[in-house]
């Protein structure tokens, strides 16, 4: 996921707070598409599985998503709000694109 610090203004005290966030990644972001080519190479982690720490935690892809492996049927609707993550048999991590 991609953490954001926000800064909070507190009136009374007059300072600011940073507070964190971890936000889930999508491809149509253009900050998680940056972060999410970061993966091509590296092992998909299926939810419930553990894995290397340099993976792709599925559970850290924004919905909608779809995890496409080889020869696999999908549908050609184009949704620009969709990751799309191609696995090959290993699960490793061949490329990420929207739609």
């Amino acid at each position: 996921s991609v953490s954001a610090t926000l800064s909070f203004r507190n009136k009374q005290e007059d300072n600011f707070t940073n507070r964190t966030f971890k936000m889930p990644l999508r491809v149509a972001d253009t900050e998680s598409e940056h972060t999410l080519q970061q993966f091509v190479g590296k092992k998909l982690i299926r939810k419930g599985q553990t894995g290397p720490e340099d993976g792709l935690k599925e559970e850290d892809l924004a919905s909608p998503y779809r995890v496409i492996g080889p020869g696999m049927m999908v549908t050609m609707d184009y949704r620009p709000d969709r990751t799309n993550v191609h696995v090959d048999e290993t699960d490793t991590i061949t490329s990420v694109k929207s739609g």
